[in-house]
Parts: structure tokens; sequence; C-alpha cells
């Protein structure tokens, strides 16, 4: 990755959105959907669940549209300057590329 990008994991950005806290019910069961869904609802402002309804697909299942939403999140706070990462001070691999995730 390159000084420009971030990478992030969509489960590291709803702990964050979780006030640091990970989700500790499985995205795929109903109500590990409905707790990403709710944290989605709340950064956001928007309904979430109605959101999931509207784009599901064969190929866009619930979870991996709130992963998306999560991503967004995340992208966003770190445009206006306030993303977090881990580690706070990450490592750095063989070829000079900071090891970290966004939230």
């Amino acid at each position: 990755m390159t000084s420009a990008g971030h990478e992030v994991h969509p489960e590291c950005c709803f702990a964050g959105m979780n006030g640091g806290v990970a989700m500790t019910v499985a995205k795929k069961r109903s109500a590990g959907r409905a707790a990403r869904a709710q944290l989605v609802q709340r950064a956001w402002g928007v309904d979430a669940e109605a959101l999931v309804r509207a784009h599901r697909g064969p190929r866009v299942q619930p979870d991996d549209f709130l992963d998306a939403m999560a991503a967004c999140w995340t992208a966003e706070r770190v445009a206006r300057g306030v993303g977090q990462r881990l580690p706070p001070v990450p490592e750095v691999d063989a070829r000079g590329l900071r090891m970290e995730i966004w939230w």
C-alpha cells in the first residue's frame, strides 16, 4: 500500500462506531446484522435496514452492504483527519509499508 492508501477492515470500523468495543454477535446472524445496521444508522442518519432491502440482490448480501457502509464511514473520518489507526504506532514491513488498519 502506498502512503496515500488506508486499509480498513469492516469489523474494526464497526468497533470504532461502537465506542471501541468489538461486536459480539456474528454479522451473518440476524442479531449481528441488526446491531451493525443500528450503528450505520446512528453514524449516517439513514435507515440502514431500508437501504439493505433496497440494494439486496443475488450478488449483494446484507452483511456485505453494511460492511461497505462501515468502510465508507472510516473513509469519511480519514478525509476529515479524525480517522484512527491500529496500532497507533504501526510497524513497517520489509518494503517500508506501514502495517496498520484504519477506523
